[in-house]
């Protein structure tokens, strides 16, 4: 029987199971599996921004010794699956075109006996195209008559053109204000740009099925769509989640589908491994965006109404982009004024597809509304941490952002949420107690300035969402918990679950065995995704512990087990307050960040150290979107950010002072009382520093990142 333990947390939190392997180099990852008879895969894609392909010459690849198979479009079965917008299916991709509508899409792919013959093979097929319109542009793309991204469909991606919410008399809010402010905001396109390489392996099985290794975010939800794509029952599918070297969200590309063609074809199993300039060119993006904020005031400077108006770049397919744009919907929530409004729209572009990159579409908006937010302060006068300790939502207020979309009529409708436990204020109130002044330049040249903003976020999806979980007790009492989440690396899923149990059962979590992310063990989860694994598989873990014991304490003999299924009812917000010092070079524009404060409102925290991780992780990664992260495309549709040396990642030299903490607290829709922590700390650092700029300059920034050049045309140069 394992040692008695009182099941609380050591004081500072556990660190990552794999941590001291991870820094010794011993973790292995999915482009280090080897099974027997193994090929390597390559892809040929498309140099076309849009384009016919009217010729392709396999010849001289299928000759080439060590090659063991090529597919092109007319070997895939169909399109990848697309999934269903409150019940309305949304249009597939294929995997494999012989019509490419962004450069870097598959158009081929080739196997063969090692990786250099690979590359070769693919070089060698020969691509001709009948080039077709094409539209870069977010702006262009949405205007009437602009060139169709994809032949015979709208450039407005939804059916619809745009979807709509309205709360309260907005139109009356607005011709009663006494002061309307407005803005217009814009975020670039980025990516997650995680150090391991998007990769997988696919074996054939002898059933006709395959087995998937790769660092899925959500692995049924795979194996539904890799089934339904291959034309199998989903039990001929198994998806193995492999350790992830950097999820975001970012891990959800088509490469298994590549790979399950060739694996199919060569009769073998095939590693897919992507080079970090292929993965810029072809992997999953977050979002571009272009925002209208308008803000209706009374006299006393007090909310009436509040306007956004959000254009969602989501490159040449939808995948997540409907679900990604109504994120812009929580920074409306976060200050709940009388009357509302939010009008989203989906634009294609010949770029490569936006998808669910942390954060889900909420970075952009919040970026946009907490600046406007900083702005209508500058402009009335008032004080912008007591305009928002008064403007801010509060437990009890409706959450409008949660609800359902009726995409035949364009109107999105709230579900009547309330928000049950909130403590933004306390969070802010904190960020000024550590922040403090700005102080004073060395030199005439260089000005000071300090910024805040907020953010809401959610715990897990709020819809469609479930977990399973086993809890297993052994006849020597050593404790098993199984689950079919994944543990995106940095997330720290195992020692959570490990930490709940532990709770539970009285037991030290450190002896707590817990397996994930594998679908054979037949127990669903819904993914990684949407900050919700304490949330959602927590909760089913404290569920099936609390069975376990209560069998146990009425005399169950061991061996025992409980499996429990989880469906949350809501998702609880987290929040966020975040302050930034940073002074600027009026004479190059540049931007130093002195000081980030950032705290967040994540209800109880059950592992200090992650939870800390989590937060000073998303600190830097919204430093990056704030300054200097941006994928740069040409107006022939080529990317000319070549990989990870010239896209922008920060470096540790290049960071500032980062102040993390949290507020306690305990949401009751979680019996441990937790809400997500994953990504709340993501969303307010760059409005925060955006906002420290224009009080340095006395002019607030259009759009991210913030670059030499815009800051010191700001600041007044010419």
């Amino acid at each position: 029987m394992t040692e008695s333990h009182d099941g609380e947390t050591p004081r500072d939190g556990l660190p990552p199971r794999d941590g001291l392997a991870r820094a010794r180099g011993q973790v292995s990852f999915v482009s280090d599996l080897h099974l027997p008879g193994l090929c390597h895969g390559a892809v040929v894609r498309s140099t076309r921004a849009h384009a016919n392909v009217t010729h392709l010459d396999l010849r001289a690849a299928l000759a080439l010794d060590g090659v063991v198979a090529v597919v092109t479009a007319a070997d895939a079965p169909g399109p990848v699956p697309g999934e269903h917008f409150y019940g309305v299916p949304l249009s597939a991709r294929p995997v494999l075109s012989d019509e490419p509508c962004h450069v870097g899409q598959a158009i081929a792919a080739v196997c063969a006996d090692d990786p250099e013959t690979a590359r070769r093979a693919a070089a060698l097929i020969t691509v001709r195209y009948d080039a077709l319109p094409w539209c870069v542009d977010l702006a262009a793309a949405a205007a009437p008559g602009a060139p169709e991204v994809r032949r015979g469909r709208s450039n407005l991606a939804l059916p619809g053109g745009s979807l709509l919410f309205e709360q309260g008399d907005i139109d009356g809010a607005f011709d009663r204000a006494a002061h309307v402010v407005e803005g217009e905001f814009a975020t670039s396109t980025v990516q997650a740009a995680a150090l391991e390489p998007y990769a997988c392996v696919v074996r054939p099985e002898a059933d006709g099925g395959v087995t998937v290794w790769k660092g899925a975010p959500a692995p049924f939800e795979l194996r539904r769509q890799l089934a339904e794509f291959l034309g199998i029952d989903e039990e001929r599918v198994r998806i193995v989640c492999a350790p992830v070297g950097g999820g975001f969200g970012s891990r959800m590309d088509d490469l298994e589908y590549i790979g399950a063609l060739l694996a199919r074809r060569a009769g073998r199993p095939v590693r897919m491994v992507l080079a970090h300039s292929e993965g810029m060119l072809a992997g999953r993006v977050r979002h571009g965006a272009r925002f209208q904020v308008r803000s209706a005031l009374d006299r006393d400077g007090r909310l009436l109404g509040r306007e956004l108006l959000a254009d969602y770049d989501t490159g040449a397919w939808l995948d997540t982009g409907p679900f990604v744009m109504l994120r812009a919907l929580r920074p409306l929530a976060l200050y709940p004024a009388p009357a509302l409004r939010f009008r989203g729209r989906l634009v294609h572009t010949s770029k490569a597809v936006g998808g669910a990159t942390r954060g889900f579409g909420n970075p952009q908006a919040t970026f946009a509304v907490e600046l406007h937010t900083g702005e209508l302060c500058r402009q009335l006068g008032l004080d912008p941490v007591a305009f928002r300790r008064d403007a801010l939502a509060r437990a009890g207020d409706p959450n409008p952002s949660v609800g359902v979309a009726d995409v035949g009529s364009g109107r999105f409708t709230p579900k009547g949420a309330r928000i049950a436990t909130c403590r933004v204020r306390e969070c802010l109130d904190e960020v000024v107690a550590r922040l403090g002044p700005a102080g004073s330049p060395q030199w005439p040249w260089l000005r000071r300035g300090v910024g805040f903003a907020c953010a809401m976020h959610t715990s897990g999806k709020g819809r469609n969402e479930a977990s399973e979980v086993r809890v297993d007790m052994a006849a020597d009492g050593r404790v098993t918990v199984t689950s079919g989440a994944p543990d995106q690396g940095g997330t720290g899923v195992a020692n959570t679950l490990a930490l709940v149990a532990g709770h539970v059962l009285g037991l030290d979590p450190r002896a707590i065995n817990v397996s994930l992310g594998d679908t054979a063990a037949g127990l669903y989860d819904s993914g990684a995704h949407a900050s919700g694994r304490t949330y959602v598989t927590g909760h089913a873990v404290h569920k099936a512990a609390t069975e376990l014991r209560d069998r146990l304490r009425s005399g169950a003999a061991l061996p025992a087990t409980a499996t429990v299924r989880h469906e949350p009812s809501g998702n609880a917000p987290p929040f966020a307050a975040c302050g930034a010092v940073v002074e600027v070079d009026t004479e190059t524009g540049q931007v130093r960040v002195l000081r980030l404060v950032l705290i967040a409102d994540v209800g109880r925290v059950l592992n200090p150290m992650a939870v800390r991780g989590q937060l000073l992780g998303a600190a830097v990664q919204g430093l990056g979107f704030a300054l200097t992260e941006r994928l740069d495309v040409s107006a022939a549709g080529f990317l000319t950010t070549r990989g990870l040396y010239d896209y922008g990642l920060l470096r540790a030299c290049d960071l500032p002072d980062i102040d993390v903490g949290w507020i306690d607290g305990f949401e009751p829709s979680h019996p441990l009382g937790c809400k997500g922590a994953g990504e709340i700390g993501l969303m307010p650092v760059a409005p925060a520093v955006a906002d420290a700029v224009a009080a340095a300059v006395g002019a607030a920034p259009a759009r991210l990142p913030l670059t030499p050049m815009d800051v010191w045309r700001l600041a007044g140069g010419s």
